[in-house]
């Protein structure tokens, strides 16, 4: 991803704002770990499996599997990118004032024609 923030710096005009917008990889796994710590929490006699469909839909549709029509939306990932990694790599590539950004909050004027859920969103500007 080096490679690709370098190039997406040197392509964009000065001034220019980069927005990223990708699974969030923390809360994914924050989810699965809410959900073990609260089936840990019942007696015993109350567990079940329930929280594993966070591992096994990662495995399914997310990583591993080549996707099937409609899972991952046609696509799957080879990272998972959280808060502090994609503000570290986009300001190691020189963009300034990074910080995450929520749903149709954004420096970009039309935004809202494009974005449709929330997701880790990273915008940052080219000085």
């Amino acid at each position: 991803m080096q490679t690709s923030g370098t190039e997406s710096f040197r392509v964009l005009a000065r001034g220019g704002i980069i927005r990223v917008r990708t699974p969030d990889h923390a809360r994914f796994w924050r989810n699965y770990v809410t959900e073990h710590d609260a089936i840990l929490a019942k007696p015993r006699s109350e567990w079940s499996l329930n929280h594993t469909r966070w591992t096994q839909m990662y495995f399914d549709d997310i990583c591993v599997r080549r996707p099937k029509p409609w899972h991952s939306m046609g696509h799957f990932h080879k990272w998972g990118w959280d808060e502090v990694a994609m503000v570290i790599l986009l300001e190691s590539v020189g963009f300034s004032d990074v910080r995450r950004m929520s749903l149709h909050q954004s420096a970009i004027a039309d935004v809202t024609d494009v974005e449709t859920r929330e997701d880790l969103t990273i915008e940052g500007v080219k000085r």
